[in-house]
């Protein structure tokens, strides 16, 4: 493999601490690779910087500054820094690892975000925006490729410091007139090179790469990097509904806010802007109150059904008349409940808006429900698909439970004839304990299954029991998002080999039983074939930044044309480098042929492991395991080793 000084001297610094794996990427000061710290048994990234008199004293001390300004912060959805070190001339800091993709290659992949998931992505950010603003730091670099993408709990953090400005702080590497971030990304106060530049800068970028995720592509498209600089100084951006008309007014007119050349004219807060696209269960003024006169009037409904079955199931009528009173009184409430409901239904419809949404806000989840709700009138950011089954089960028992206890209130205010009632009561008190036994075993086997996957904590435990499943500030939490799960009969988000093996160990958490075992070994293999797919991706790299395109046949023409005599020493070295090329093009066809190899084993075993309910399923993926199994243990080559060097 090609002599990497960098890695070398990593590795040199690191000692028996780490053990230096492979690279991740690289940037203009240095490299990030992946490690694995021994003594704490976990993986980390470690970003060195560039050794020996390549780097300057200004790159290290922004080096040493990135450092500092990570050390400081310490937030779910920003990387974290473990610890910094200069050895030698090696400078190098160890990062939290974050096992997932960029935003910028799901964006690559996809083409543009689902509107939901792009949500997401932006009020998580912000949040480590808003956590990072208030310590005085400001980013200057916000772009896809400095957030990435939890597999595991699909969180977006922040990472990248390495140009990031403390206000007040007196530190500062640039001078008047200097760029500072990424170009595609810049605020037009960077474009124009100011040194006061503040947290509403950062927010410019966040609008640029939101602008980015819903709509796949640029706000700007000139046809150089100084066209672009000039037009986000001098224009203001295509409002985002003319090229992504299926985006939500709300999330639009928010990124567009993001966007306005003028910082006053921004968000004044990254928090702001996260309330701002926060559904936390507010509807718009046109729409409001109505979700509450519709659970009032049938409230008002309910009670006057149960006084039409005691009027008409014989009930006592001696001694009626506060009853009437009652019922009529009820009654004349649910009709004018009904009637306000209808004319706010009007004006929300001369308001524009279609019967669709005003029927899903009618209906709209309570911001107390716990249990199962239809998917199409939940609020937004609803994570009941994503419980535990153990959750979902112990959480409909108490509700089922709940509405039994209700029930049996039925024989006491409607039925009159005591053998009646004595059999209803009966058979409504058998129900209510068989619900109750079945509350009972639910909650205990979700108690079991929590401190099993890490969840000691039994006021977390009991928090994940009661709390609504919509409560977004909640089920964010690090500790409880880990254990949310992606149904198996949801749709991959791309079929990426991290998304594979994402899905695989999102099945094997939610799994049960007999079955846990198999899925988690599953789960264990599919790791371990992204990783032999993410290895044969850098060897085929290297092999084909070894020679151009038609290399072969370029060189084989040439020693064609040579004379039939004379010219030996050409043609004894066209023929060493044609070799050569031969030799790569074999390497590269058999790198990609195992590559190919290894992706449909990975989704062989993905196809097998959704089918859990079919006969003979878990024998197929237990055997499907065992030839993965002997697939990896027997790819000990490395095709990537020794390339030559074609001479052009």
């Amino acid at each position: 493999m090609d002599q990497d000084p960098i890695r070398d001297a990593l590795r040199i610094a690191l000692g028996r601490q780490y053990e230096v794996s492979h690279l991740l990427g690289r940037g203009g000061m240095g490299a990030v690779y992946l490690a694995h710290e021994t003594a704490l048994e976990r993986d980390v990234a470690i970003k060195v910087l560039q050794t020996g008199h390549a780097a300057s004293q200004k790159e290290r001390e922004r080096f040493r500054r990135e450092a500092r300004t990570a050390a400081r912060l310490s937030h779910p959805n920003i990387v974290p820094l473990h610890t910094f070190a200069e050895v030698d001339e090696t400078s190098f800091f160890v990062m939290g690892y974050v096992r997932g993709e960029s935003l910028s290659s799901r964006i690559k992949r996809l083409g543009r975000l689902d509107q939901e998931e792009a949500r997401k992505i932006l009020i998580e950010i912000s949040e480590a925006l808003e956590y990072a603003h208030k310590l005085g730091i400001v980013h200057r670099d916000i772009k896809p490729d400095n957030v990435l993408i939890d597999d595991e709990t699909g969180r977006a953090m922040l990472t990248d410091f390495g140009v990031s400005k403390v206000v007040g702080a007196g530190e500062t590497m640039t001078a008047e007139g200097s760029l500072i971030g990424t170009p595609h990304y810049m605020s037009p106060e960077q474009a124009e090179g100011k040194r006061e530049i503040d947290h509403r800068s950062d927010l410019y970028s966040l609008g640029v790469m939101a602008y980015v995720m819903l709509s796949g592509r640029l706000p700007f498209d000139g046809q150089t990097v100084g066209d672009q600089l000039v037009q986000r100084i001098t224009r203001d951006a295509p409002p985002l509904k003319d090229v992504a008309r299926d985006v939500d007014d709300d999330l639009a007119s928010a990124v567009m806010r993001c966007l306005s050349r003028e910082p006053q004219a921004r968000w004044e807060t990254a928090g702001a802007l996260r309330a701002a696209i926060t559904d936390d269960g507010e509807a718009p003024p046109a729409l409001e109150g109505l979700n509450r006169l519709a659970y009032m009037a049938i409230a008002c409904l309910i009670a006057v059904g149960w006084f039409a079955l005691w009027w008409f199931g014989g009930g006592d009528r001696t001694n009626y008349a506060l009853p009437v009173v009652a019922g009529v009184t009820v009654a004349f409430m649910a009709f004018t409940f009904l009637l306000v409901l209808a004319a706010k239904s009007i004006d929300a419809r001369r308001s524009g808006f279609d019967s669709a949404r005003i029927l899903r806000e009618i209906l709209r989840q309570p911001a107390w429900w716990i249990g199962p709700y239809p998917r199409r009138f939940r609020v937004r950011g609803d994570v009941w698909d994503r419980l535990p089954p153990h959750l979902k089960r112990a959480r409909t028992s108490m509700l089922l439970w709940i509405v039994a206890s209700l029930l049996m209130l039925v024989p006491a205010f409607i039925l009159t004839e005591l053998h009646v009632r004595m059999a209803v009561t009966v058979t409504l008190l058998g129900l209510c304990a068989a619900t109750f036994v079945y509350a009972l075993i639910a909650m205990g086997q979700w108690e079991r299954w929590a401190r099993r996957t890490g969840l000691s904590d039994p006021h977390l435990r009991a928090h994940m029991t009661g709390a609504p499943a919509s409560k977004r500030s909640f089920w964010s939490k690090p500790e409880v998002a880990r254990l949310l799960v992606t149904p198996a009969s949801t749709r991959l988000v791309g079929d990426s080999p991290s998304a594979v093996a994402s899905g695989l160990e999102s099945l094997a958490r939610s799994a049960e039983g007999a079955t846990r075992e198999l899925a988690l070994r599953a789960a264990s293999l599919g790791r371990g074939l992204v990783s032999a797919i993410v290895a044969l991706e850098t060897d085929i790299a290297l092999l084909r930044s070894a020679m151009e395109p038609g290399e072969v046949q370029r060189l084989a023409a040439k020693l064609e044309a040579l004379p039939p005599s004379g010219a030996d020493d050409v043609r004894l070295m066209l023929k060493k480098q044609l070799d050569i090329a031969q030799d790569v093009e074999r390497r590269l066809e058999d790198a990609s042929a195992r590559r190919r190899k290894r992706l449909e084993l990975l989704h062989d075993l993905w196809e097998e492991a959704t089918q859990h309910d079919r006969a003979g399923a878990d024998v197929r993926v237990a055997a499907l395991c065992d030839r993965i199994a002997a697939e990896i243990g027997s790819d000990t080559t490395q095709v990537s080793a020794d390339i030559p060097t074609i001479k052009r």
